[in-house]
Parts: structure tokens; sequence; C-alpha cells
């Protein structure tokens, strides 16, 4: 390990040592042949948790599908998953939802709180992402905070799409980054929206 990944390493285990309040399990559903993504993902993962006593990887039973599926906070409640190896800008994503899973619906912000709480009916969230995207770490933030604000209403999902491309392609995916409603291509929308539009979005596409 170089000196800068040992920097990264010290500085995220200060980060967790005074945000992490909740036992946050990360749980790993392999690909159907626990093939390289799923390996290097487990990888990561274990060096992430070794950051924190309050952190914990579960590997669960492997996947039909063609990229491994990371489920953040399952042992909370929460309906949260990465599906692919979350990489990139999308690092922080993980993080995050790490973080806020950890400290529980009272550290959503009051507006996006208010706002999961408006959801006329249970929801899926699905939201396309790249490593490189600048915009989707802000996207992926409020469906983060959402499945964690209303857990019996919200279930988010973030998707690589190098990691799932034929899921990426039945969706029409020409850019990120792109959201889709209970898997269904009539509410895809793509690009980034302000939180009010996005609530706004959601309550009238469901």
């Amino acid at each position: 390990m170089d000196a800068q990944e040992e920097k990264i390493k010290l500085e995220l285990a200060k980060a967790f040592k005074n945000t992490l309040t909740r036992d946050v399990e990360l749980t790993l559903l392999p690909d159907k042949d626990f093939g390289e993504e799923s390996t290097d993902l487990k990888e990561f993962l274990e060096q992430i948790a070794s950051l924190s006593p309050k952190l914990s990887v579960h590997i669960g039973d492997k996947t039909t599908e063609v990229g491994p599926i990371l489920k953040v906070g399952e042992n909370l409640g929460y309906h949260l998953e990465f599906w692919g190896a979350p990489s990139g800008l999308e690092v922080q994503s993980l993080i995050k939802a790490i973080v806020l899973a950890s400290q529980g619906p009272e550290a959503i912000l009051e507006n996006i709180a208010k706002g999961a709480g408006e959801f006329p009916k249970p929801v899926e969230l699905t939201l396309f992402a790249t490593p490189t995207c600048p915009y989707c770490p802000s996207s992926a933030f409020f469906l983060i905070s959402f499945a964690v604000a209303s857990k019996e209403k919200v279930h988010s999902k973030i998707v690589m799409t190098s990691s799932f491309p034929e899921l990426t392609k039945s969706f029409v995916i020409q850019s990120v980054p792109a959201l889709v409603m209970d898997g269904k291509k009539e509410t895809l929308k793509t690009g980034v929206m302000p939180l009010p539009e996005l609530i706004s979005y959601i309550k009238s596409s469901i």
C-alpha cells in the first residue's frame, strides 16, 4: 500500500469513528460464477469493514445475475442496494450509504425526509450510474437518503452500467444519471434533478 492509500484509510477510519453509531452489515451476493468483480468487491468491503468495529461483511447466496449485488444495512431493515462494484466517484456514494444507514433516519435532512414521507405508496427507485459521472453521486445521495428516511416505502438501487450491460440496454439508457421507477421503462428520467423536482416526479409517476 502506498502512502496515499494509507492516508485515505486513516482519514476514513477517523471519519467512521466520528460518524458511525449503529452496526451496519454489508451483505455481498456474488454473481453466479463468483467472478473477478465479486472477488474484488469482497476484498474491498473487507478493507472498509476493517476500519470500524461497527461494520461487518456477510457473504450471501450467489445471485443469478451477471454482476454482484451489495446490500447495505439490511440488518437495520433498509432496502438499499448497489448492483455492481461501486468504483470511481461512486465509492463516495457507498461511504455515504454506510454512514447514513448507521446514523439512521434522524440524520436525514428534513426536506428530504419530508419528501420521502409524501410518496403515496411504496416505490423501487433505480439509478443507473458510471464511475466517472460527476453528477451521479448527488443523485445517488437523494436515493440513499430516501431509503434511510422511509425504509417501509423506499427500495433504492444504484446500478453500475458496466456491470449490468443487458439491464442497461433493456431500459435504453443513453446517458447517466438515469432514474427508473418500479422497473417501468416509461418512468425513465435522465439527468440531474433538483430535490423538489425529483420528489414531484416520483410522486406523479408512481
